[in-house]
């Protein structure tokens, strides 16, 4: 059900903001964690147990999805 899009519409700005604070958090766990501790609290769900350095790339990796398929849906609306 946490894959099912929800039916809330969210004004681009909120949606943005939500973005940069999510990137301020990444960063702080960057600055202040051993990134070759793994993450037994959170494995992923097909991968299994992470490194915090795995799991700040697959993140980084999501989110460049992400934003391809953004830039292909307003280059359908230009």
């Amino acid at each position: 059900p946490f894959l099912i899009p929800s039916n809330k519409v969210q004004s681009p700005e909120v949606l943005s903001e939500k973005i940069r604070a999510e990137r301020i958090k990444i960063c702080s766990v960057i600055e202040e964690t051993d990134l070759s501790l793994h993450s037994k609290e959170f494995p992923h769900r097909l991968f299994g147990e992470l490194t915090v350095y795995e799991w700040v790339n697959l993140v980084d990796q999501h989110t460049r999805r992400h934003i391809a398929q953004l830039e292909e849906l307003l280059s359908l609306y230009r």
